[in-house]
């Protein structure tokens, strides 16, 4: 196809290949616990009622770790979830390192999706790579608030735990070995979960343990 260049007139041809789409499908292996994101409903609400300027001053209820924790799960079909988006933001992020030559975040963004079990989330599995996790544990942790006082929250907390899914690419940006490399980066130096950036959600593929 040609276009006009509108700075100076010159016809320019434009080039536009059909995507060479893969997919490979692994299994990683949690080396350190991984610890729940989900806002609970109560959270929503809450959040909700601040930004449209309903919120209202009211006793709080005592607190039910357990019931918070629960609350912070991601739970599809009645299993335990990780979102797709997880191990996808864990490659991008490691795709920033400087030492990585000829790759990118953006690139990264623009070549990779991740697809699980069920749409967009993954089953966590127990670390036998096979049968869904039987319950996570749950986890306290002192975190500070957009006030900047200190609150104590509680999560849910995987501490044996594996997932599989598939990872859909371009194969003329990357190379299968391009991805599970840098799948296996990530594991190493981002993780994924609410601890991730101290250390939680940490995982190892097979065959790079």
């Amino acid at each position: 196809m040609q276009r006009t260049n509108k700075s100076n007139g010159s016809q320019e041809i434009v080039t536009i290949s059909l995507p060479k789409r893969e997919r490979v499908t692994i299994t990683v292996f949690g080396d350190t616990p991984y610890v729940g994101t989900n806002f609970s409903q109560q959270v929503r609400e809450d959040l909700l009622q601040e930004q449209t300027g309903k919120a209202k001053t009211k006793a709080r209820a005592a607190r039910n770790p357990e019931a918070e924790a629960k609350s912070r799960r991601h739970i599809i079909d009645e299993y335990d979830c990780i979102p797709c988006e997880a191990f996808r933001a864990a490659m991008i992020d490691t795709a920033k390192d400087d030492t990585l030559k000829g790759v990118s975040g953006e690139a990264v963004r623009r070549s990779i999706s991740i697809q699980g079990d069920v749409g967009n989330y993954i089953i966590i599995k127990n670390g036998d790579g096979q049968s869904p996790h039987s319950g996570p544990k749950t986890f306290e942790a002192v975190v500070k608030l957009a006030n900047g006082q200190r609150h104590i929250a509680f999560r849910p907390s995987y501490d044996t735990w594996s997932a599989s899914f598939s990872i859909i690419y371009l194969a003329d940006r990357f190379s299968q070995q391009d991805v599970l490399n840098l799948l296996a980066r990530a594991g190493i130096t981002t993780g994924v979960g609410d601890t991730r950036r101290i250390g939680g959600g940490r995982f190892y593929l097979k065959g790079n343990d």
